[in-house]
């Protein structure tokens, strides 16, 4: 079992997951006129609704490992969304163009917070003096 402050760490980030996800596929064009997401190209709804989708399918992963608490299972849902964290903040900076640097800056902060957590939380799963790999 891992610590339940990771758990609840685990849980925030299943929620946000159930947030975006579900915005995405209730109200796909309303998600995609948020300025972070536009970035002015055009509008794509199957696309968006796959992402939304995917959001929820990392969501109810990590809701699953947050309930049962397993270090396995949680250590699993944390490096596929720190997967996903590290690929999307890699994507947006590389792509800064429709942004003035106010914006850049305030976006990628946003995206690196979003990398941090998941890796400080799989850090915080880690059994001292023990190899991962021995359960």
């Amino acid at each position: 079992m891992v610590p339940r402050l990771v758990r609840l760490g685990v849980a925030a980030l299943a929620a946000t997951q159930f947030a975006v996800g579900g915005w995405i596929v209730v109200a796909p064009r309303s998600f995609f006129a948020w300025r972070w997401v536009s970035l002015g190209e055009s509008y794509n709804e199957h696309l968006l609704l796959d992402v939304g989708v995917f959001n929820l399918a990392l969501a109810v992963l990590l809701a699953l490992a947050a309930a049962y608490g397993e270090r396995r299972l949680v250590r699993v849902a944390l490096l596929a969304f720190l997967t996903y964290a590290v690929g999307h903040l890699a994507v947006h900076a590389t792509h800064r163009d429709a942004f003035d640097a106010a914006e850049a800056t305030e976006l990628l902060l946003t995206l690196g917070v979003d990398a941090v957590v998941p890796a400080v939380l799989l850090a915080a799963t880690r059994r001292p003096g023990r190899n991962d790999r021995e359960g």
